[in-house]
């Protein structure tokens, strides 16, 4: 019977990789609303890497190759393997789609995982697997958004809440865990990390008797301080950038009109599966945000069975409470039923939520929490009951892969197909991460606030910059004399003169600004880009904690191995 069980799940979540990944057995790809930005990301890391940068900080080539930080601001560990796949001489259309067929496989992985702990059952825990993998949102940030920091998050989702509940059962030696959680949500999209952190201090108020134990807390800090010193080598840079004046969010100002009347939570059809308007209100054209009208279906059944079946479902009665209440507030806020004018008017809750640019991306927690109470549903409406249990096991699942079909059935309708030549061609990067004012020009040459100097031999290269010049000006004005070299300025770009080191500051159109010191009249000038002594720290530290980290993982499985063969002689 186990046999057969096992057998059955993990033919369910094959089935459910398959259909999740079905427009990406293709050689080209469909084009959606940041799908461009996420290609040219992973070709520009490609370019970068064989130039010899590592890790990735600046893309060189970008804006007329004045350079692009986006790597300071934006984690991009997971993108160094369709890009390496790319120096390996897979088209870069192949390569984002092997990808994201990777990322449905480690989605559908982790979750059955993390459901499988949390539930407490492999049957539960394989229908919610199922449930969060082909969840509407999910295929919405994959395919009609092309949402990669989100969707990779979407993986990690689970384990964090799987980490914090083996915490509140005692299970303290399962710390890493939360550590690799964490560490995955940091390294995906920093706003889910975030998120996700909020998640974490209300799970531990609510459950603060299993969080005061000296155990619960040394774990805890265990999985922090692994988090902070694995990832030193993105956080030390992230926090020097993060004191930029940069743009972060684009129409960040109207994130109070993407919340979403009731009705376009129950889309059936999905007819605006390739819907482009961010704020619209149509629902034919507005972007659709629904958790998924199955997983909202599941929930019904639940209620129901809740009532029908109250005896049966006794020792998960708390849990599933608790998850059905926690994923109804987060439904509830993506509607304009909740009271969004009136939190906004405390200026912490509006400067946290602006943080979010859209209201919908409380679905991240809403397919999580309902993606198991909707298993519980359907596990004692049609599996428990069943005098088959895994003809109705398969036949649920069933239900979930044909609504999914009905989104792409719906999305290919608007989707663009590129070809590999047309995906190279058509990358696009957006204004942010610079300053307001940004310009950049392909035949741009270095200007100053002095006429009388002069430039010749400019030379390009990988983030840097050398050229020449001579100063004619005798006579001392006292004015403060620099020049505004074509590279985007980011923290980490260091100029020398003749090999001396001078001062650099941003420009008022975000350029590296070079300040000449007196008596100047003549010299080398070299703009590069160079990681600080703090920042080569951080790298070192992070190294350092991932060997220890895997050393101590050997140790222990070999341990455990030879634990194993002395009870087998024994």
């Amino acid at each position: 019977m186990r046999k057969k069980e096992n057998v059955t799940i993990l033919l369910l979540c094959l089935v459910g990789i398959f259909v999740a990944s079905l427009p990406l057995f293709s050689k080209y790809v469909f084009a959606s609303l940041d799908t461009l930005f996420h290609t040219q990301r992973i070709w520009s890391i490609k370019n970068a890497l064989e130039a010899g940068q590592f890790p990735v900080r600046i893309y060189s080539e970008i804006y007329d190759g004045y350079g692009y930080g986006v790597s300071l601001f934006y984690p991009e560990l997971f993108l160094y393997f369709p890009a390496v796949l790319c120096m390996l001489g897979l088209p870069l259309a192949v390569s984002y789609n092997l990808f994201l067929i990777c990322i449905n496989v480690a989605t559908m992985g982790v979750a059955y995982y993390s459901f499988r702990v949390i539930t407490k059952s492999p049957v539960i825990g394989a229908l919610a697997a199922t449930l969060y993998e082909l969840s509407t949102y999910r295929l919405l940030d994959v395919y009609t958004r092309g949402a990669m920091g989100e969707y990779l998050a979407l993986i990690f989702v689970p384990l964090a809440l799987c980490g914090l509940t083996l915490i509140k059962r005692g299970e303290c030696k399962k710390w890493w865990i939360l550590a690799i959680a964490y560490s995955g949500l940091l390294q995906s999209h920093i706003l889910s990390f975030a998120l996700m952190s909020v998640v974490a201090v209300i799970f531990a108020v609510l459950h603060w008797k299993n969080f005061v134990s000296k155990k619960s807390v040394w774990s805890v800090l265990k999985a922090v301080a692994v988090v902070i010193l694995l990832n030193a080598w993105f956080i030390i840079p992230f926090l020097q950038v993060s004191k930029m004046n940069v743009n972060v969010f684009l129409g960040e100002d109207r994130i109070w009109e993407s919340d979403s009347p009731l009705m376009q939570l129950f889309d059936l059809l999905m007819v605006s599966a390739g819907g482009t308007e961010v704020y619209g209100k149509r629902l034919k054209t507005a972007l659709p945000v629904t958790p998924g009208i199955l997983l909202i279906a599941g929930v019904v059944f639940m209620l129901f069975a809740l009532v029908l079946h109250h005896k049966e479902i006794v020792e998960e009665k708390r849990r599933v409470y608790g998850y059905l209440i926690a994923g109804t507030l987060t439904l509830l806020m993506i509607t304009n039923l909740f009271p969004w004018g009136i939190l906004r008017k405390i200026p912490l809750i509006e400067i946290f939520i602006n943080k979010f640019q859209f209201i919908w991306r409380f679905n991240i927690l809403t397919i999580l929490f309902y993606s198991i109470v909707a298993a519980y549903g359907f596990y004692y409406f049609f599996v428990k009951e069943s005098a088959n249990r895994y003809k109705s096991l398969v036949v649920v699942s069933m239900v979930a892969y044909a609504f999914a079909v009905i989104y792409f059935n719906q999305f290919v309708l608007y989707a663009e197909q590129l070809n590999n030549e047309e995906v190279l061609n058509h990358g696009v990067m957006d204004m942010l991460y610079v300053t307001e004012g940004f310009e950049s020009g392909a035949d741009a040459e270095p200007e100053s606030n002095k006429e009388s100097i002069q430039f010749f031999d400019v030379q390009r290269g990988t983030n840097e910059i050398l050229m020449k010049f001579t100063n004619n000006d005798e006579e001392a004005t006292g004015e403060t004399t620099y020049i505004d070299v074509p590279v985007t300025y980011y923290p980490g770009y260091n100029a020398y003169i003749d090999g001396k080191k001078v001062e650099t500051e941003c420009s008022d159109k975000s350029l590296v600004r070079v300040l000449l010191p007196d008596s100047c009249p003549e010299g080398e000038l070299q703009v590069i880009y160079e990681e600080s002594g703090i920042v080569m720290f951080g790298n070192i530290v992070s190294v350092i904690t991932l060997l220890f980290l895997a050393m101590i993982g050997i140790i222990r499985i070999r341990k455990r191995n030879g634990e194993k063969i002395w009870q087998r002689k024994h």
